[in-house]
């Protein structure tokens, strides 16, 4: 009907694609001019005056409804330039279907673009960082996705103009859903997103997978960005302190960068440490630390979107002979920043008010198959003691991206941090600032530390020692997902941890008080390579839901020690740290080289199975097998395995008018392990030793000769 071409009505369009879709073996040619289009099939054409845009327009309409590109040719203007002119027999047929559709092409090939742009907030009016935004053409149903940055915002540009619905999700909150027309003028939104009521249906992390929080059988506590510590969070175990039970979270002292012990549950070991299993973006990292402070010290706090604390034996029992301690699992994205102080008495001399600055650059950003975000982050805390100070810059990188029709997806994270940490020398500083003369003279005439032949000065302390450490650690892994058929996947995990330290002390040459002077060198070298390959398997059947996992995990860890050092420094101002042959000392007996090396590996495997029915009755079975070069020949391999129950009282329906919003009944059983004991311990080791009372007599008379 020609005016449903003139009206260019949706249904005028349909006509079109029907009547191409009709003629099957009809191949058409799209010839744009600056004044003339043609459409052409191999015995007929006609010539109608419409632009390059809207021959374009037809072109791209065809093509989104379906019909296949190798029906279709599009010519620009240059290419027509150098066709032949064509055949003047034209088909009356076909030249009055395109007069009665150029009406509707007027519209269509004018069709501009317009930009979006808007922010996502709580109720509060908090921004939602990270929150999902999907713009859907409400005619041709193609989607675009993008994500709130740090401030909540979002935009989308070169959207057609048109009616749209935008659906707004996050983490916690309600979806919510928008409509909304864009222009050449632009569209604002302003969206709330309101915490969701159904809580339980929150994701937690329980080691190689996630499950719904009202599934979880075993003991797991999950914190989200959200839910963290405000304020002042100067390392990542700050972020938990206070907000989960069980957790113990104390601070081996008040200087930058110290250790932050974390017990969960009490003491798990007599000998070894109590710290648990910290697990980053799925890389199990190495208790040894990195030789200096605190091993999480690396992470930026900002950049935590989780923390899920895995506490009883049936939920720390895939991680087998390193889930003894507790496991505390990591979800990397984005955070915030702070300051703090404090001051003191002559005590004055070597106290200051401590202060933390920190800067922060976040982007984030994305499409329909690739996903990613960044962060820059610059850390300076100076603490109460002077000379007590860390730096630390963080790096990091985050992208998923999905292929074949997102069959395939793949996930990288990249964290690389340099940490320098300055310490002065607390144990004897502190001491000396209690017990010195307070009738003795903190600086002489010309303000300097001032220097007594038989007393001690505090601030002489500090201005002649220097203890500076600098690690740099590189964190990565890359993890492809494959969807083989409905509901089972493949995933391969491959990570490596690399961390280098070097320790500079210096003790300074002095003449009043007299002091030779010292200095000693240390380096570190731990490299931490994990490959873990495991399927998955999930399916519902009418009330029955049912996942089952099974994997291989190997980690290699590589740790490397060596120090040394000279005495007597001159008395300049020459820092032995960049020439250490300016000490005029070398013994074997006060400075002999000392180093150590090992190389531990762990070999897994691990399955679990979880069924719930009805989404009332749920049960978790797993078991890991741990083979450790740590465990002696005759007990190589551990086996921990470990069941769960649970049941979802509040799903019953005597209770579906009950005050409660969640009431759950679970126990659970399971076995795990601790492996954290010094490599080779379960071995037998010959000791090295040179000197004549460990000689082998070897002459029958006189003095033996030194030997081992």
């Amino acid at each position: 009907d020609s005016a449903e071409f003139a009206s260019g009505s949706d249904k005028g369009l349909d006509s079109l694609y029907q009547f191409i879709k009709k003629n099957h073996t009809l191949k058409i040619e799209i010839r744009g001019h600056v004044n003339t289009a043609l459409i052409i099939s191999p015995r007929r054409y006609t010539a109608v005056k419409l632009s390059v845009l809207r021959a374009q327009a037809i072109y791209n309409y065809l093509v989104g409804r379906g019909i296949q590109p190798e029906r279709l040719t599009y010519v620009g203007y240059s290419d027509w330039q150098k066709k032949v002119k064509l055949p003047k027999l034209m088909t009356q047929r076909l030249l009055w279907f395109m007069v009665w559709l150029l009406p509707l092409y007027l519209p269509l090939s004018a069709q501009g673009q317009g930009s979006v742009s808007g922010t996502v907030k709580t109720e509060a009016g908090d921004a939602v960082v990270s929150a999902s935004v999907t713009a859907e053409n409400s005619s041709t149903k193609s989607k675009t996705t993008v994500t709130s940055n740090g401030e909540g915002a979002f935009t989308f540009s070169g959207l057609a103009n048109g009616r749209y619905t935008f659906t707004v999700s996050s983490v916690g909150y309600n979806t919510e859903t928008v409509t909304g027309t864009v222009s050449d003028a632009g569209l604002q939104l302003a969206v709330v997103l309101k915490i969701a009521a159904q809580s339980l249906e929150d994701i937690v992390v329980v080691g190689y997978g996630t499950q719904r929080k009202k599934d979880v059988t075993g003991a797991v506590k999950s914190v989200k960005a959200e839910s963290f510590n405000r304020g002042i969070v100067n390392n990542p175990q700050q972020l938990l302190q206070g907000k989960v039970a069980g957790v113990n979270i104390t601070s081996s002292s008040g200087e930058p960068g110290a250790p932050v012990n974390i017990v969960i549950r009490g003491a798990a070991s007599v000998r070894n440490s109590s710290a648990p299993l910290f697990v980053v973006d799925g890389v199990p990292l190495d208790n040894a630390g990195t030789g200096t402070g605190d091993a999480l010290n690396f992470l930026n706090p900002q950049d935590i979107a989780s923390m899920d604390v895995l506490k009883d034996a049936s939920a720390t029992a895939i991680y087998g002979s390193r889930g003894a301690n507790g496991v505390i699992i990591i979800t990397t994205k984005r955070g915030r920043a702070g300051t703090f102080g404090a001051s003191t008495d002559w005590q004055d001399e070597i106290f200051r008010t401590g202060n933390t600055y920190e800067n922060n650059l976040t982007l984030s950003g994305g499409a329909d198959k690739l996903v990613y975000y960044a962060s820059l982050s610059a850390q300076n805390q100076t603490g109460i003691l002077k000379g007590s100070k860390m730096k630390r810059y963080t790096g990091r990188f985050n992208a998923t991206q999905k292929f074949w029709d997102d069959r395939l997806s793949i996930d990288v994270n990249l964290t690389a941090a340099n940490t320098n940490n300055r310490r002065p020398p607390i144990d004897g500083l502190l001491g000396s600032a209690i017990s010195n003369n307070p009738t003795l003279p903190a600086r002489d005439a010309d303000g300097n530390p001032a220097k007594f032949e038989n007393a001690g000065n505090p601030l002489l302390d500090l201005e002649l020692y220097k203890d500076i450490a600098s690690v740099n650690r590189v964190l990565g892994n890359i993890s492809p997902t494959l969807r083989i058929i409905k509901g089972l996947t493949y995933k391969l995990n491959f990570g490596i941890d690399n961390t280098t330290t070097t320790r500079d002390i210096v003790n300074f040459a002095n003449a009043v008080p007299q002091r030779d002077g010292r200095f000693e060198t240390q380096s570190l070298l731990l490299r931490n390579r994990l490959i873990e390959n495991y399927l998955t398997y999930t399916t519902d059947i009418d009330k029955h839901t049912f996942s089952a996992l099974a994997g291989h995990s190997y980690q290699n860890i590589f740790y490397q020690y060596r120090s040394s050092s000279i005495n007597k420094l001159p008395l300049n101002d020459l820092d032995p740290v960049y020439n250490p042959g300016i000490g005029q000392e070398l013994t074997m007996a006060n400075n002999r080289p000392d180093g150590n090396a090992n190389i531990s590996e762990l070999q897994s495997y691990f399955a679990r199975i979880n069924y719930a029915f009805n989404d009332r009755y749920l049960l978790t079975a797993s078991f890991r097998m741990d083979g450790s070069t740590k465990f002696g020949e005759n007990n190589q391999y551990g086996y921990f395995p470990s069941f769960s129950l649970g049941w979802n009282i509040k799903e019953e329906a005597f209770m579906a008018n009950s005050a409660f919003s969640a009431l759950k009944l679970r126990g659970g059983w399971g076995m795990t392990g601790n492996q954290e004991i010094d490599p080779k311990s379960t071995q037998a080791l010959f000791k090295t030793e040179v000197s004549s009372g460990t000689s082998y007599p070897l002459y029958p008379s006189g003095a033996y000769p030194p030997g081992t």
